[in-house]
């Protein structure tokens, strides 16, 4: 009985003021947020917390950016590490006229940022090993694809124990 005698005198007070049953409908309706716009806030916040889970879960992403060369032979990869010497402009110059890869040809043997299992098991030792320096030449290293030579131009979440 209380509950039906506040609804009345809310109504009577409603009625006093000039408001309908159907104003009060319509103005509920417009403050709610339709369902996309809920769904789509929603998405964006389960999607940033999945992004930093994830990213705690499995700690800093470990990739590199590496340049090589490749060649057939094991005689051939050490004659170019020695003319080489260290140089990186001539590695790349060399990556060019020698390298059996496409991206010698392209690039300058660079290989772009990649990250760790990407490239074949012997490649990825070589530019993940923590011991192993940033702009030295590496190699001759043998994969199912020949002989290469190796330059890490960077490194990122490889740590030295």
């Amino acid at each position: 009985m209380t509950k039906h005698l506040t609804t009345s005198f809310c109504l009577f007070l409603l009625y006093v003021h000039g408001t309908t049953c159907a104003d009060m409908k319509s103005s509920r309706d417009a403050a709610k947020p339709s369902i996309i716009e809920s769904n789509k806030f929603t998405m964006a916040i389960v999607a940033i917390v999945l992004f930093i889970i994830m990213y705690f879960w499995n700690g800093k992403p470990v990739n590199a950016v590496a340049s090589h060369i490749l060649v057939k032979t094991k005689d051939e990869a050490d004659s170019l590490k020695k003319e080489i010497d260290g140089d990186k402009v001539k590695f790349a110059a060399l990556a060019k006229e020698k390298s059996l890869c496409p991206s010698g040809k392209q690039g300058g043997g660079s290989l772009g940022r990649f990250v760790q299992g990407q490239m074949v098991p012997p490649f990825d030792r070589v530019v993940f090993d923590p011991e192993n320096e940033i702009g030295v030449v590496y190699g001759p290293v043998e994969t199912q694809f020949g002989w290469h030579l190796i330059v890490i131009s960077e490194r990122h979440g490889v740590s030295k124990n």
